[in-house]
């Protein structure tokens, strides 16, 4: 662990713990979302990991397979689907120049979809015999008639 020299850096650092703590202690999410048995912040927290992992690590794989498994944990995560789906599908699309970045293209995006249906197969194996019971899990997610 670096040592922190400088008052500013000092500063810095203990105004992000205390961020971080007080964001992580909000006794809404805590009071309000368990009171209701909703436990939004799992969702939430997987959403935050996938965010993270796009945006300070660049690595859209596993920000993938985190947004999915926040998808599965609650479908409120729909509320971010298209802003997450169209930022990856940019990511894959920025280099795009000739006939070999188009391989790449492809490539980029076949990672991306084999992560995607892979951690949806893995979450939904043990409930799903026929479909049958895929139709009767969808009709309850969204009960439209």
């Amino acid at each position: 662990m670096e040592r922190v020299t400088s008052k500013s850096e000092l500063s810095v650092f203990k105004r992000t713990d205390v961020s971080t703590v007080i964001c992580l202690l909000y006794p809404g999410i805590i009071l309000i979302d368990h009171g209701h048995f909703q436990y939004n912040c799992v969702s939430l927290g997987l959403f935050l990991w996938a965010t993270f992992f796009i945006v300070a690590i660049e690595n859209d794989i596993m920000a993938t397979i985190f947004f999915v498994l926040a998808l599965n944990y609650k479908q409120m995560e729909l509320y971010h689907a298209l802003p997450f789906f169209f930022y990856l599908l940019r990511k894959c699309f920025i280099t795009v120049t000739n006939e070999s970045s188009m391989a790449h293209l492809i490539y980029r995006f076949t990672k991306l979809a084999i992560a995607v249906i892979g951690t949806f197969s893995a979450v939904w194996y043990p409930l799903v015999h026929s479909w049958d019971d895929v139709l009767q899990i969808l009709h309850r997610l969204f009960p439209i008639k």
